[in-house]
């Protein structure tokens, strides 16, 4: 059955069908292109928050593009109800508000990372903030905002956030002088935080090899902060009133473990890692056997906002086109391969690995792979673990095996369930009719009863008009 829910400022369909999911997507004046609902979503028992960072909104009768949105919604009986939308106060262009989102009983954060203090200072460009809203009865309402003092361009202060108890977690790009001359490092900031006083800085994680704050994922259970560096190590600390102590590292077991740390997300008991393969895309290229002269090297695509694999040659003047050091290049690139050969070894399918509590800290015991496993699926790019379930996401799985561009990135998601001691694949989310890329499976969050899961660039229909990359969310009942 389809009904229609009309609200000041916002339409949103909800729909059900296929393993009972139910669908929250944008209807009416308020879809646009671009706006990626579902870009990031998280949840508790009775409330979600899904996110549009890229929605063009109109505000005081002017149109602000890529001001980013945030939505509320809240369990009623058994369905989700839309309740409210949640943008900066004074919204302005790149804004992206809502690039991260964390929600519990208490408090719902909001990272906006390209948001700055004075929009006319273009010396300044992203320099990020964070905003705390405090739940108040059925509803969360704003309370602070939290800026980096000595935030400059690009530091993108709440590029992710992280939420636990009364602590908060921040990604950002720090102002740091490094030896090797850049003049910024990927690196976490913990607070305090308090529904009367604005938050106390209480630690800070500045990494010695992760250079961007697209290099990180953050999760706090209780009182314990897991850090991950894609493709180096995850850190693991101890949050005890003001004090942040690193406890234990988790290093990769063999050096081929490619984006070892892409996501992570800790429970009670485990630690989930998602190793998306770190192979992501080959954009726009054709495969061809007959090059041989091209090696591939990872990344950073600031337009993706993720690593992505480029085509390089091996000459210094393109080396120094794309500031690579030979140093880098050699310990880095890797030969051209085709697809077939690609596809073949699974490049990029991913895996999850689950590292279990013991009494000399966390120690790894299973390795979770798609029961349907193919390249480039980005397994584990996406993951969450709540109780004995685990989900992870898979946007990149194809709609087919064929490997043509139109058909990847349709996406998927995976449940996981804990057995006798063993987690089992029990459950894998698709799209009715899965579309290359729609990115299915691009967020994920689960609570007690219900799971969520992100389809960020899903084209809705309009008026007989698909509007490209609208995006959609869609709730399903916990497996």
């Amino acid at each position: 059955m389809t009904y229609r829910i009309s609200l000041p400022l916002v339409f949103f369909i909800i729909s059900f069908f296929n393993l009972k999911a139910q669908e929250l997507t944008f209807r009416g004046d308020t879809a646009i292109a671009m706006d990626q609902l579902g870009w990031d979503v998280a949840m508790i028992d009775d409330f979600a928050v899904s996110v549009a960072k890229t929605k063009t909104i109109n505000y005081n009768g002017q149109r602000i593009e890529r001001a980013g949105s945030v939505y509320l919604h809240k369990k009623v009986g058994k369905d989700w109800v839309y309740q409210k939308r949640l943008t900066c106060s004074s919204p302005r262009p790149s804004d992206d508000f809502g690039r991260s989102v964390a929600i519990s009983e208490k408090y719902l954060i909001v990272g906006a990372e390209g948001y700055d203090r004075e929009p006319q200072n273009r010396s300044a460009h992203s320099e990020g903030a964070v905003f705390i809203y405090v739940r108040n009865g059925d509803s969360y309402d704003y309370k602070h905002e939290l800026f980096l003092e000595n935030a400059v361009s690009n530091t993108r202060f709440g590029e992710k956030v992280a939420l636990g108890d009364d602590y908060l977690a921040v990604v950002c790009n720090y102002p740091i002088d490094r030896p090797d001359g850049k003049k910024s490092s990927g690196a976490v900031l913990v607070y305090k935080l308090s529904k009367r006083l604005p938050p106390q800085k209480i630690g800070i994680h500045i990494s010695d090899r992760a250079t961007s704050s697209m290099e990180y994922a953050i999760d706090i259970h209780g009182d314990l902060l897991v850090v991950g560096e894609s493709g180096n190590r995850v850190s693991v600390y101890e949050l005890e009133d003001e004090s942040v102590k690193l406890i234990q590292e988790l290093l990769p077991e063999t050096s081929n473990i490619n984006g070892f740390g892409d996501d992570v997300a800790i429970s009670d008991s485990f630690i989930v890692m998602g190793t998306s393969g770190g192979e992501y895309d080959f954009y726009d290229v054709e495969f061809d056997s007959k090059v041989d002269s091209l090696y591939t090297l990872a990344m950073l695509d600031e337009k993706a906002g993720r690593f992505t694999m480029k085509y390089i040659q091996n000459n210094q003047a393109v080396l120094d086109s794309f500031h690579i050091t030979q140093e880098d290049f050699r310990a880095k690139a890797k030969p051209y391969e085709t697809w077939e050969e690609y596809s073949a070894r699974k490049g990029g399918a991913g895996e999850v690995l689950v590292y279990k509590k013991g009494k000399k800290g966390f120690e790894i015991v299973q390795t979770l792979q798609a029961s349907d496993r193919q390249a480039d699926d980005n397994f584990g790019m996406r993951v969450e673990i709540e109780g004995d379930l685990i989900m992870v996401g898979a946007f990149g799985k194809a709609g087919n095996k064929g490997g043509k561009k139109e058909d990847r990135f349709a996406g998927a998601a995976y449940a996981f369930k804990l057995n006798k001691g063993k987690w089992t694949e029990v459950q894998k989310y698709q799209e009715q009719t899965p579309k290359g890329w729609d990115k299915f499976g691009f967020s994920v969050a689960c609570c007690k009863d219900d799971i969520m899961i992100g389809c960020r660039l899903k084209d809705v229909e309009k008026d007989g008009t698909l509007i490209e990359d609208a995006g959609t969310v869609y709730f399903y009942k916990k497996p």
